[in-house]
């Protein structure tokens, strides 16, 4: 496709441009990053410097002047900054998402009048959320009245990115006076306007120097060029566009995790202990190899979202809210399990680059609140799972082009996202005919229990809907308030992404992780609690793997993309 980015190519430009992370000097290495975070001081420099490097043209769609065609592609491109600093990440991402409701339901004037903005350096802001309706956005009391020539906007949204420094704002407000999902529309409003306010900044305990605070409307007057979409069709652009955003949004926590891990790898081959390094401590050895294998799981099911977001639209509210709920909350504990490791270092502000680790840990957090919280995601998969556990064949050929990490996708058209998911769940549908690629395979270590590993899905998946049938037999109708519901959303979140793993191990890249099958069956170990890491071979071989990455300066993903030399030691 014409204006398709050669992301490769663009993270490696990107590394060789800004340096070395931990021992160099520029505005993206983590000397700066960790002292903008004590002085809560916002990135100006880096984010300029991001600017020159032409990073704003990835969150403009390339049919009006940008480079964005694939959603992975940002995913990968937050995710790389996120390794160095999740606020620069955070920040860009922002102007992103107030794009997607014009790149949604805008007229091409619209699209390509707020892309030259942003080209031009301007930053967008997405005004959703309000103090005291959270994520309940049909209880939003904001208002905009109509008046000749447009609207009259007035209320306040709480918290906002870039709501002191931004330029304009897609707002979301009630237009009807009608409770119902018709009641609300959505404007793009100029900042700059006397009738709008931004409020105090709101000081986080993680990505401290990002702009985020709130925006209060006193009569702001909207002209009628500004409606984004049709009145009354709000609703349906705020659930369209969370979809990308629930996605982009666990760029920030595969960034920190790989920082975290990169870091305490480095710890573990560095330090020695009792006579010999920390990394041949079988418990340690335990943990470093758990860590890795649920950060590859992440990657998975995070990369096969965002393609499926391309590949299967209809697909969009599933995978989207399966990857919001699983990433931030299974790195999060990842994290943890990773400070024991590091020990005290992880704890002191004077530890040097360790310093680097207890950042990342809090920037982490943003990714759990941030476009959805874990109960908001959990509950939509709460709500489809008599749906997604119904018999039904999988779309063998979305399985291919989703899990084929060398095809090219569809265009993004996000305004085909349905509001529902409709279809199989391709990953854990279609899981016996990837069972089947793997046992074809030539024999190698590892790959008959991982095999057995992959055959469980389908089991897993008639125990889950054995259960809710239990289930609704007991409770009737109150089964939907039932806790073991969301018990049973959780479950299937992890059979989700465990279908991911093994439909990617079934169609490796060249010398990616998930084609060593102790790592993709470390992977289903820990997603469907098997406890295949007491095997200590098992654990020896998956280090291998992650010791490899480490000292070639590969990204801990599938892709393995490069990244500074500088982070890799011989071991």
């Amino acid at each position: 496709m014409n204006g398709r980015t050669d992301v490769a190519a663009f993270l490696l430009d990107m590394e060789r441009a800004f340096g070395e992370p931990m021992t160099g000097t520029g505005e993206l290495c983590f000397e700066r990053a960790l002292a903008r975070d004590d002085n809560e001081e916002y990135p100006e420099r880096a984010l300029e410097a991001l600017r020159r490097f032409g990073i704003a043209e990835h969150g403009v769609p390339a049919g009006h002047g940008g480079r964005a065609v694939d959603i992975v592609d940002s995913l990968e491109i937050f995710r790389a900054l996120s390794r160095r600093d999740a606020t620069l990440a955070t920040s860009l991402a922002t102007t992103s998402l107030g794009y997607m409701p014009v790149w949604i339901a805008g007229t091409d004037e619209q699209r390509t009048r707020y892309a030259k903005a942003v080209l031009a350096g301007s930053q967008l802001a997405w005004a959703l959320s309000e103090r005291d309706h959270g994520s309940d956005i049909m209880a939003t009391e904001t208002t905009a009245r109509r008046v000749p020539g447009g609207f009259l906007l007035s209320g306040e949204k709480w918290p906002i990115g870039n709501s002191a420094r931004g330029d304009h704002a897609a707002v979301f407000a009630r237009t009807g006076e009608r409770p119902g999902p018709a009641a609300f529309s959505v404007l793009m409003v100029d900042l700059r306007s006397p009738a709008v306010r931004p409020l105090p900044r709101e000081r986080f305990h993680g990505v401290r120097a990002i702009d985020n605070g709130g925006l209060r409307f006193d009569d702001c007057f909207v002209p009628d060029e500004d409606l984004i979409g049709a009145v009354g069709h709000g609703l349906e652009i705020a659930l369209r566009a969370a979809y990308p955003a629930r996605v982009l949004a666990t760029s920030v926590a595969l960034g920190c995790v790989d920082t975290g891990l990169r870091l305490v790898v480095r710890f573990c081959l560095e330090r020695r202990i009792f006579g010999r390094i920390l990394m041949e401590n079988a418990y340690t050895a335990r943990d470093m190899a758990g860590s890795f294998a649920n950060l590859l799981a992440a990657d998975a099911v995070a990369v096969s979202a965002a393609r499926t977001l391309q590949v299967a639209p209809r697909r969009a509210s599933l995978v989207s809210s399966v990857t919001k709920f699983f990433v931030p909350t299974v790195l999060e504990r990842t994290m943890s399990r990773l400070a024991t490791v590091l020990g005290a270092r992880h704890f002191m502000r004077s530890a040097g680059e360790y310093g680097m680790f207890h950042k990342s840990a809090r920037d982490l957090w943003i990714s759990h609140f941030a476009e959805g919280n874990h109960v908001v995601n959990l509950k939509n998969i709460a709500l489809q799972l008599e749906t997604l556990l119904t018999d039904r064949d999988g779309d063998q050929t979305i399985a291919d082009q989703v899990f084929s990490l060398d095809r090219p996708l569809p265009p993004f058209q996000p305004w085909l996202f349905d509001l529902q998911a409709r279809g199989a769940d391709d990953a854990v549908a279609n899981a016996p005919e990837a069972a089947e690629r793997l046992r074809a395979r030539a024999p190698e270590p590892w790959l008959a229990e991982l095999v057995d590993a992959a055959s469980r899905l389908p089991v897993e998946r008639e125990r889950l809907r054995a259960e809710l049938a239990d289930l609704r037999a007991a409770r009737g109708s109150g089964y939907l308030q039932a806790n073991a519901l969301y018990d049973l959303a959780e479950r299937y979140c992890r059979l989700h992404v465990a279908g991911c793993v093994v439909q990617f191990a079934a169609r490796p890249v060249a010398d990616g992780p998930l084609n060593s099958p102790a790592v993709a069956l470390a992977c289903l170990g820990r997603l469907l609690g098997l406890p295949v890491l007491d095997n200590e071979a098992l654990v020896g071989a998956v280090n291998a793997v992650l010791t490899r990455m480490y000292c070639e300066g590969r990204l801990f993903s599938m892709r393995e993309y490069p990244v500074a030399e500088s982070l890799a030691v011989s071991a």
